[in-house]
């Protein structure tokens, strides 16, 4: 969280700056292009450092201001990484909650909260709570591979259905 403290201001300002076409483009490529990163078979077998997990949380920030993604830097260091599956989820919800909340503060600390947005966000966050305990009971660490593939497919899919060109199809 360290690192996204740094790297979350400057994301803010990218967005500010950035037209929608290339922020679609450049949320879908990132993804994209650490899927391929993954699904190729690239682990990391190095130690997890300080420095490391600060510079990924950093990168992590600034997509998570630019983008409104947070996941993908810390997916891939730990999807590559040789942690089981359950040390990696737990990192990952962990994770993705602290971001929410340090967002939601610095939005909220700028002025920048759209309030009826934020209640329909906490109304579509119902239906994500109920998938993520429907997700907590049916994940099981031994079934490692499993976990992988819907993953992998899940990414796959956000990235895909975020590209551009499908705004053009209206």
């Amino acid at each position: 969280m360290l690192g996204v403290l740094l790297g979350l201001p400057l994301g803010l300002w990218g967005l500010s700056v950035m037209s929608p076409e290339g922020f679609g483009w450049l949320v879908s490529g990132v993804v994209l292009g650490l899927l391929v990163l993954l699904m190729g078979g690239w682990r990391y077998s190095g130690p997890l450092t300080g420095p490391l997990v600060i510079t990924t949380g950093a990168v992590g920030g600034f997509m998570t201001g630019v983008a409104g993604i947070a996941g993908p830097p810390v997916i891939l260091l730990y999807m590559a990484s040789r942690r089981p599956a359950a040390i990696v989820r737990a990192n990952f919800l962990l994770y993705l909650l602290a971001i929410d909340v340090l967002l939601f503060l610095m939005l909220l600390g700028t002025g920048q909260v759209v309030w009826p947005v934020l209640w329909l966000g906490l109304l579509a966050g119902v239906p994500n709570l109920i998938g993520n305990m429907i997700g907590a009971r049916l994940f099981h660490p031994s079934k490692e591979r499993l976990f992988r593939a819907v993953a992998y497919i899940v990414i796959a899919a956000s990235a895909i259905l975020g590209l551009p060109l499908w705004n053009s199809w209206g």
